[in-house]
């Protein structure tokens, strides 16, 4: 079942409402160094976005780095993997959400940078044709926009 969005209009504060969150949620104290533990239930390039877009929504950037560091050095041992990090960090959910635009959703500042500045394109647009930083001000998550 596709995950719903709220309508921004009904929003009262700054908080995001959980239902918003991607369906992946780890945080860097369950983790292992294998990255194992992440989507163990989810296989291939689709699981392992939604890990990452549960990263992005929690905003944790070291867990971030871990998770894009250890994708990195399982894609390099796996032949049958044909995704970069790179590439992951431009890929879309079902909803044309990327992790960027999920950062900034949340008001997540600092992985919203950490995205930024590891190639996550800024101006691409998410299935409602919002680009990430449009996104946060709606949101408003003027932090994140300036």
């Amino acid at each position: 079942m596709p995950k719903t969005k709220r309508k921004r209009a009904e929003s009262d504060s700054d908080e995001p409402d959980e239902r918003d969150a991607p369906a992946a949620n780890a945080s860097s104290s369950d983790s292992d160094d294998d990255g194992a533990e992440h989507g163990e239930e989810d296989e291939g390039e689709e699981g392992e976005l939604h890990v990452l877009l549960g990263l992005c929504a929690d905003g944790d950037v070291a867990a971030l780095e871990k998770f894009l560091g250890n994708f990195a050095v399982q894609v390099s041992a796996s032949s049958t993997s044909n995704i970069t990090p790179q590439e992951l960090l431009g890929m879309a959910d079902e909803e044309g959400d990327t992790p960027l635009v999920v950062a900034c959703r949340f008001g997540r500042l600092e992985a919203a940078q950490f995205l930024a500045s590891r190639g996550a394109e800024v101006d691409v647009c998410n299935g409602l044709n919002e680009t990430a930083l449009q996104d946060a001000a709606l949101g408003g998550h003027l932090a994140v926009v300036e």
